[in-house]
């Protein structure tokens, strides 16, 4: 039927075509009802199972993820800084670059967009500056007592510079000294009580080539050792002591850097054994104090020529007395107290003839005193104190006079009389004698010189069997 009303006759190919039109457009609107069905059901499914659907952030936030990530947080916003950091890559590595508070990437920030040198890309000094900021923030400069970029007239010192801040050489920084060539050859921060450094040394440390002096002491920086440090092959004094270490003392550092002569890392929490490669190198100084070390002294390091100073104490180390240390000269300090040794005072002990300070207190010695000990010149501390020694004690103490300020020999078995000798050590600033077996009385003489103003004695004690005016008596 037409417009008209009219009946319109059609054929069999036309009535076909019809049918093809007709059952696209049904398949058409089919489809789009199928698409309208999804865009409303999905999303609810959604809601239903987990809630709305989250939107990824298209920027990093500052909360830090559950777990590691290699994504890089921001790309750098500047030519230079994107080329620093390319630089850069080839002296730590490129993943410390993806965490913008990683110690690198601030120090990067900083020789790209905060140094006011503003140096070459590249250059030794950019490089050194790099190396100095990766120190800076990865010990908290911040924060420092002194010098950080928060005290910008540096506790008001003219000598020293604030680290990080205006145009002048980083070898002016506070601890910070170089040599000719204006490399760095110092870090040692002065003040005894610490500068207040938190953290875990940056490896970047071991790529200061010309480093001969590391001095970090009461300080809080934590970790273990790095081994890193051996490469460190100028280094010459290396000291850690009073901060947070732990773990053992690594030997590859003493391969590496083998013209160490000053190592104190006393007052750590190290445990472990005394490395062995110590006796490769020509030590002056050595102090291992108050840790926890355990195991003998390695063979040979009680014989290094020129060794002065050792300080072992308060440690769990164990084994015969070390003879080698005895036997060398030239040592003026010697502190092996509070260990667990054992064995007898050598007589060989009369070749130290430049000690000054002998403490052995407190070890599971046994034997009385050798005569070898009465003939050192220089001696001016001696404790023994709860070394188990017996015997008497001789007369011979006279010859110490002029020199010996403090004798401890309190807590063994020592019998018979106080040896007059006593009266002739006008030196004495302390006699401690209690908790032994002796008797006899305590001269006028030394109670004199404890009465008087401008006398160095002043600490005097005695078991309750010695008759003293004058004496702190105490029974074992």
């Amino acid at each position: 039927v037409d417009a008209t009303g009219v009946a319109v006759i059609m054929s069999e190919e036309e009535e076909e075509k019809m049918e093809q039109k007709m059952h696209r457009r049904w398949l058409c609107i089919g489809s789009c009802c199928f698409l309208i069905v999804v865009s409303v059901v999905v999303p609810v499914v959604i809601v239903v199972l987990g809630g709305e659907p989250s939107e990824r952030p298209l920027v990093p936030t500052a909360v830090p993820s559950e777990f590691p990530t290699t994504i890089p947080t921001l790309s750098p916003t500047t030519d230079r800084l994107k080329s620093v950091i390319e630089d850069l890559s080839s002296v730590s590595g490129t993943d410390v670059f993806l965490d913008l508070a990683s110690p690198q990437y601030r120090a990067a920030l900083y020789v790209s967009d905060d140094d006011e040198l503003a140096l070459p890309v590249g250059s030794a000094r950019f490089v050194q500056r790099y190396l100095l900021a990766v120190f800076y923030f990865a010990l908290g400069g911040d924060n420092w007592v002194q010098c950080g970029r928060n005290d910008p007239n540096c506790g008001g010192d003219p000598d020293d510079t604030t680290w990080l801040l205006g145009s002048g050489s980083e070898c002016t920084w506070l601890g910070v000294a170089c040599n000719g060539s204006g490399e760095v050859r110092q870090i040692f921060f002065p003040r005894v009580r610490g500068n207040g450094l938190v953290g875990e040394f940056p490896y970047e440390v071991s790529l200061l080539s010309r480093l001969e002096t590391l001095i970090l002491q009461s300080n809080f920086i934590h970790g273990t050792i790095p081994t890193f440090l051996g490469a460190l092959t100028n280094l010459k004094s290396l000291v850690l002591l009073n901060n947070r270490f732990f773990g053992s003392i690594p030997s590859e550092i003493f391969t590496g850097a083998s013209q160490l002569q000053v190592l104190h890392l006393g007052d750590n929490s190290l445990n472990g054994t005394i490395p062995a490669e110590l006796s490769n190198l020509q030590l002056d100084d050595v102090r291992f104090e108050r840790n926890s070390l355990t195991g003998t002294v390695p063979i040979g390091v009680g014989s290094i020529p020129g060794l002065r100073i050792v300080e072992l104490q308060e440690n769990q180390l164990t084994g015969p007395l070390p003879i080698e240390f005895f036997n060398n000269p030239s040592i003026t300090r010697l502190r092996l107290n509070d260990n667990e040794f054992t064995g007898r005072l050598p007589e060989s002990i009369g070749q130290m003839r430049d000690v000054e300070d002998l403490r052995l207190q407190f070890n599971n010695l046994e034997g009385t005193l050798p005569a070898e000990l009465f003939t050192l010149p220089t001696l001016t501390t001696l404790d023994l104190e709860s070394c188990n020694l017996v015997g008497g004690l001789s007369e011979d103490f006279y010859l110490l006079n002029g020199t010996i300020r403090n004798l401890v020999l309190s807590n063994n078995g020592f019998t018979g009389p106080i040896p007059q000798a006593f009266d002739l050590l006008t030196s004495l600033n302390s006699l401690i004698l209690h908790g032994n077996d002796l008797s006899g009385t305590i001269s006028t003489i030394l109670c004199q010189e404890k009465g008087e103003q401008f006398s160095d004695l002043r600490n005097l004690t005695a078991p309750v069997s010695v008759t003293c005016s004058c004496c702190d008596l105490q029974a074992r």
